[in-house]
């Protein structure tokens, strides 16, 4: 699958921080790949950081994770229109 053109951002409750595009690293071609992204930490014990710091961090992650929208529209205006939707 292509990525040109596309913005991949993280869903609420999820690896990632909401919110922010991530980076396909590669994609297994099993509905899952490899991401980069910013991650707030929530367990300093298991991922050495202070509480709360973002982080670069890679994952594997199921691509339902994330909204796949165009670059053509906007990160604001996309998420206000998904604050609503159930989780």
């Amino acid at each position: 699958m292509s990525y040109w053109g596309r913005q991949i951002i993280a869903k609420k409750n999820t690896w990632f921080k909401y919110g922010k595009p991530v980076f396909v690293v590669d994609d297994y071609g099993n509905g899952s790949g490899l991401f980069r992204g910013i991650r707030v930490c929530q367990n300093p014990d298991a991922e050495n950081h202070d509480l709360g710091e973002e982080y670069l961090d890679e994952e594997i992650c199921n691509f339902d994770e994330f909204y796949n929208i165009g670059l053509y529209q906007g990160l604001g205006e996309f998420l206000d229109s998904v604050e609503d939707e159930p989780i």
